[in-house]
């Protein structure tokens, strides 16, 4: 199947309002990943324009955005890597890991206006050549409109528990706390027992006092280049 210039090639990934498929431009023989979503979910022009605006090696850059039919289409970079769920790890290879997602999402709080993430998990991090950030599609820039909407959006097994009980809206703070269930369910499924400085920073992510929670994820990074 054709969209626009580029070539579908094959499904690599769904979710409850997409679809992914890797492709290839028959113009430049590029190899791109394509994400399909249905013309009613409006936010795919939000996370085409922060695709487009933001410049990290962990995050794709958007490179075109098609409408075809009742689909939209939004072109992306592709990335060669494997879900940390089927990988097994060694204490300081998940430290090394989730040391890098702090880092991209502390990228993105630093961005004028600030960008919350709002669905860090661990099916949204790729590991390949570097370790990958995907799917912003709930990603929205600080003070936006779309917060109202999404209170319930995520998943609730990473989700600051404060959201679906409207006590906070996405934010920085909640962004922390996905990162440290995260990173607390991915000691779990690889056996990993936890070390005490590790667990002091996954309890501090993790408050339900908003107030004991780190303020940014520059004290994260801090805490966790002293594990190394």
């Amino acid at each position: 199947m054709n969209i626009g210039e580029y070539r579908i090639l094959k499904r690599i990934g769904c979710g409850g309002s997409s679809q992914v498929f890797s492709g290839v431009s028959l113009l430049s023989g590029e190899k791109v990943c394509i994400k399909e979503l249905d013309l009613s979910f409006k936010d795919f022009w939000t996370e085409a324009y922060l695709l487009r605006k933001l410049s990290h090696k962990s995050i794709p850059k958007a490179i075109d955005l098609i409408g075809q039919g009742n689909k939209v289409y939004l072109v992306m970079t592709l990335f060669s890597g494997v879900s940390p769920l089927n990988l097994r790890f060694s204490y300081l290879g998940l430290n090394r890991l989730m040391l890098d997602m702090a880092e991209v999402l502390n990228f993105l709080h630093s961005q004028e206006p600030k960008v919350i993430y709002c669905d860090f998990k661990p099916t949204n991090i790729l590991c390949g050549r570097d370790n990958y950030l995907l799917d912003f599609g709930l990603a929205k820039e600080e003070g936006s409109n779309f917060f109202r909407n999404i209170y319930f959006s995520g998943t609730r097994k990473y989700m600051d528990p404060l959201i679906p009980r409207r006590d906070i809206s996405p934010s920085i703070s909640s962004d922390i706390y996905s990162w440290g269930a995260t990173y607390l369910e991915l000691l779990r499924v690889n056996n990993i027992e936890i070390h005490k400085k590790v667990d002091s920073i996954i309890c501090r992510c993790m408050s339900l006092d908003v107030h004991h929670r780190y303020p940014s994820f520059k004290y994260v990074i801090r805490d966790l280049r002293r594990l190394f």
